[in-house]
């Protein structure tokens, strides 16, 4: 089996329409903690994206910078 968590739809129940109204309290806080647990989950995937991005791209220049700069 993978290790990757199940989609994100199957865990909420609910398109989120129902966190403004505290009807259920076990409804209400997974409603309004799992579209944060989400928002975590996809800042850190964007954050690891960028970053890695963001090192391939330095190493890049870095190496041509030093490859073009060392010849005459």
């Amino acid at each position: 089996m993978p290790t990757t968590p199940p989609p994100p739809m199957a865990t909420i129940p609910g398109p989120g329409s129902g966190s403004g109204s505290g009807s259920g309290s076990q409804g209400a806080q997974g409603v309004v903690l799992c579209p944060r647990t989400l928002s975590q989950v996809r800042r850190s995937r964007l954050r690891r994206a960028l970053t890695e991005a963001t090192a391939e791209t330095v190493n890049y220049v870095k190496t041509v910078g030093t490859i073009l700069s060392t010849k005459p």
